[in-house]
């Protein structure tokens, strides 16, 4: 059973969701305690993705460095904090086991999900395109994307809820047009039917 798809999708979100998570993490604690000397293991393993926080947290990765402010300070600001904590805290080894094992989908589990590399059924939950139909389409040069180099071919993962992990039962399969117009603008149930039509104008292509 060839699962290197898999495997490389899973390896891609391994990384990007632990640090995200970690940024989320910091950026709470610092609305707690500006020092971030509340920032350890052991608030690191009672973090999750429902704390109070969050919100606040999500809406300062989004602000202007200087211009727009977070606790009454400047997002420069916060952002020399959470530099000065990684300088101290440089073995992360024990913060990225905890999350592996405890926020984190499986591997085992997410090639379970996600398949073996020859299913060509392998289909979008939004739009139903199924990476055979895809590959038609690029056959027939009836794909416009100029990133058909690094995306597009196979299904990327995508979370149901936006603001919750790559978790066992909050990741779809997706193809990269519903997942390039989804972003985290739309809810699941949202896009469905923006989904189903991204499908059926591929499809009118694919049937010329």
């Amino acid at each position: 059973m060839a699962t290197l798809i898999a495997l490389s999708k899973y390896r891609s979100i391994k990384q990007r969701s632990f640090d995200n998570y970690l940024e989320l993490f910091l950026i709470c604690s610092y609305i707690t305690d500006e020092t971030l000397d509340n920032a350890n293991l052991k608030t690191f393993q009672s973090f999750n993705y429902d704390d109070s926080r969050i919100s606040k947290a999500i809406e300062a990765l989004q602000l202007s460095k200087e211009v727009d402010l977070f606790c009454n300070k400047p997002v420069s600001m916060l952002d020399k904090a959470i530099n000065n904590w990684i300088r101290k805290n440089k073995d992360l080894a024990p913060f990225k086991n905890y999350f592996y094992n405890g926020r984190l989908i499986s591997q085992t589990d997410f090639i379970d999900f996600y398949g073996e590399d020859n299913d060509d059924m392998r289909s979008c939950d939004f739009c139903d395109m199924t990476e055979g139909e895809i590959a038609s389409l690029i056959e027939k040069d009836e794909i416009k994307t100029k990133r058909l180099s690094t995306r597009g071919r196979t299904m990327e993962i995508d979370r149901l809820e936006a603001n919750k992990g790559y978790e066992k039962g909050n990741i779809v399969k997706c193809c990269y047009w519903c997942n390039n117009a989804k972003t985290d603008e739309f809810s699941a149930e949202e896009f469905k039917p923006i989904g189903l039509l991204i499908g059926y104008t591929l499809r009118k292509r694919l049937n010329k």
